[in-house]
Formats: structure tokens, C-alpha cells, sequence
């Protein structure tokens, strides 16, 4: 029996990648496999959707639940299913039990970038408690036996940070979330320039320069509407405001909410342009959605973005915005550097496996590996 971890995934585009992946996983009538999720966000109940696999909950509210859960609990199935092998999609790993391979997909940029400006942003509260996590994590992740990165500069910074051989770190490309459906070709954007913002709030996303960034944008007499996945008094609260600028400023927000993984076409519809202005990604479900949804990218300028992005998108620094209005004004009135930009990253879509490839690449991989 295999143990499938997918305990850390409470929100954001790791639970897209593991709904389709247990999706495929229960097509394939699989049964040697038992998924471990957590009790709270999109992959809560996923047993009453897939009733053919096997699941387990994970406690996820609280650390000392957790704990218990993971030294106690979590031991006894290991042992009563005979788990020979665990692959956490996504996260620091479970604890490393003797006999038992550890194989972690890893999505952890923070741990990664001690350089990113990230940490010059956010109170020194909350860096030491973040660097208390990323603390517990590195220790965690160095007792793994593989991990999996989604690209060659996360691999190489991953193998720096944890100590490990470039061999035991392994490159597998993630494949675009199937709750998004491709256009082909290029469709001229509206009047109002709808750029999306599909994002959590966490610091590192950035969202908090929103309003800086409107601001600026209204001063240069350029057309636009921000699409925010957000509640509107969620995003004053991290905006460090009780209200948006000015009225005018509202005008050009429309806050959407969270949105549930097999909604999120919807936005990528009614949208023109996709933003991601975050200082840490290993590789967002962004930029490929936005390549099937055939939308011009705006992204932050840094190591892993421009790896990954190449010539499909423009790139600008969150903390230094006023310097490029000047290009997103191009951008919105040039249509052919936008057909330049989707063409760009339909290429780069094709070089990325589909859902159903990624899951065998992925049961492959455990299976071959001893």
C-alpha cells in the first residue's frame, strides 16, 4: 500500500493539482493507494466524490492535534496497511518512519529566497515565526529519501538549502489544472483592460500594493479594472486601509471572493490580462492558466518568473511600480506585443505534460523508486 499525503493542502492551487489528480487516480480503478487529506478546504469530503479510493483525514486546525495525529494515529495505519511508500503532494513531508520511503513534492519558495525582498515587508513578529516554520520544514525535508521540484532553478536552490545530492532531487513539470479550458488563438481584450488577480492574500502575493498600483495607473490616464479574488474588507485589511483611495479607485476594483477550484474558468472568461505580482512562486498555476485561457501575463520580475515565463510575459518589480507604468500602458494598447505574449506561452503550454501524463509520470515514479 502507497499513502498519498495531500494533508497540507488547505487552499490555493496545490488543492487544483490534487483534485485532478485524485480525479485521474480514480479513473484509473487504482487500489493500492490511500489518501491522506485535511479537514478543512477543497479536498474536505473528498470520499463522498470518489468512493472507489480510500481516504483518511487529517486534523490540520491546530499544531497539537496535528502532532498527535502524526505521532500516534498516523503510525498505527502506516502499520495496519503495510504503507511501504509516501508521497506527499505537496508540503514539508510526514514524519520519516523507519522502512517507510519518503518522497515529497515540494512547493516551498520561502524556504528558498533568504534574499527576497519578502522578508524586508513583513513585521519582525512574523518573520521570526516564519522562520520558525521554514526551520521545521527544512528539518523535515532533509530526512526525506527524494524530493520533487517543478524546475531546474527550485531544484538547485532546494539542493543548497536541504544539503542534498542533485541526483536525489528529482524535475518533474506540473501540468495545468484541467478546471481551465484552452482557447485557441488570441481575442482582443475589452475597453476596461480586466486584469485578473488570482491569489491568496499572504504577504509574499503582494496584493497589499494594489491600491499603490491603481493609483498610479489612474494618474496615467490608463483604462483598467483589477478582478480580485478577494473579499473587499479582506483586502482593506491587508492593504493597511479602512477604505480604498477614493471613489474613483473603488470604481476600478471588483472583488470576486474566493473561488472554488472547478469555478475559477469563469474568471479567466471575463478576463483580458492575468497579474501576478507575488515575491515567491515555484511555479504558479497562474502563469499556465493563463496560457490555456490565451491571457497576456504581467508578473514580478525574478529568477524563478522569468525561468519559467520566458518571452510570454512582460515583467515589472511590485516595490517599485511607478517605473513601469510606462510598459503596462504599452502593453494594454499594443495588440500585437499582446498576440506576441499568448503565442509565446501557448509554446511553453505544450511543453508541459497533460493531467492524465503527470499522474503516471508521477505513480511511475513512486513505483520505480527504492
Amino acid at each position: 500500500m502507497i499513502l498519498i499525503d495531500c494533508s497540507a493542502l488547505k487552499s490555493g492551487g496545490g488543492c487544483q493539482l490534487a483534485l485532478n489528480f485524485i480525479k485521474e487516480l480514480s479513473g484509473l480503478q487504482q487500489t493500492n493507494y490511500l489518501i491522506l487529506i485535511p479537514n478543512v478546504g477543497p479536498l474536505k469530503g473528498l470520499h463522498e466524490r470518489f468512493p472507489n479510493l480510500l481516504f483518511y483525514t487529517s486534523p490540520s486546525a491546530r499544531i497539537i492535534t496535528r502532532f498527535i495525529f502524526e505521532n500516534f494515529y498516523l503510525p498505527k495505519i502506516i502499520k495496519e496497511k503495510k504503507i511501504r511508500k509516501i508521497y506527499t503532494f505537496f508540503g514539508a513531508g510526514l514524519p520519516k518512519k523507519k522502512n517507510v520511503i519518503s518522497i515529497v513534492s515540494v512547493a516551498y519558495p520561502i524556504i528558498c529566497y533568504p534574499e527576497s525582498p519578502f522578508w524586508k515587508y513583513i513585521p519582525k513578529s512574523k518573520k521570526i515565526k516564519q522562520q520558525i516554520k521554514n526551520w521545521v520544514r527544512i528539518r523535515r525535508l532533509k530526512r526525506a529519501d527524494f524530493i520533487i521540484a517543478e524546475t531546474q532553478v527550485m531544484a538547485d536552490r532546494l539542493s543548497k538549502i536541504l544539503e542534498k545530492k542533485k541526483d536525489d532531487i528529482k524535475i518533474l513539470k506540473p501540468s495545468p489544472s484541467e478546471f481551465v479550458i484552452e482557447k485557441k488563438g488570441y481575442r482582443y481584450p475589452s475597453e476596461e483592460n480586466r486584469i485578473l488577480i488570482l491569489s491568496g492574500l499572504s504577504p509574499h502575493k503582494n496584493l497589499w500594493r494594489l491600491n499603490e498600483f491603481s493609483n498610479l495607473l489612474m494618474k496615467a490616464d490608463i483604462n483598467f479594472k483589477f478582478i480580485v479574488s478577494a473579499e473587499k474588507k479582506d483586502f482593506l485589511k491587508i492593504a493597511h486601509s479602512e477604505s480604498l483611495h477614493s471613489l474613483e479607485t473603488d470604481k476600478h476594483f471588483e472583488f470576486v471572493g474566493s473561488v472554488p477550484p472547478d469555478k475559477i474558468n469563469a474568471l479567466y472568461e471575463k478576463s483580458d490580462f492575468l497579474l501576478n505580482i507575488s515575491d515567491l512562486e515555484s511555479f504558479s498555476n497562474n502563469y499556465m492558466e493563463a496560457w490555456k485561457a490565451s491571457l497576456p501575463l504581467i508578473v514580478s520580475d525574478t529568477d524563478f518568473s522569468r525561468h519559467i515565463c520566458g518571452t510570454s510575459a512582460i515583467y515589472i518589480n511590485p516595490h517599485n511600480l511607478n517605473n513601469h507604468i510606462d510598459k503596462i500602458h504599452e502593453l494594454l494598447n499594443n495588440k500585437s506585443l499582446q498576440k506576441q505574449l499568448v503565442k509565446e506561452g501557448k509554446k511553453r503550454l505544450k511543453e508541459l505534460p497533460t493531467q492524465s501524463n503527470k499522474t503516471r509520470m508521477i505513480l511511475d515514479l513512486i513505483s520505480e523508486l527504492e
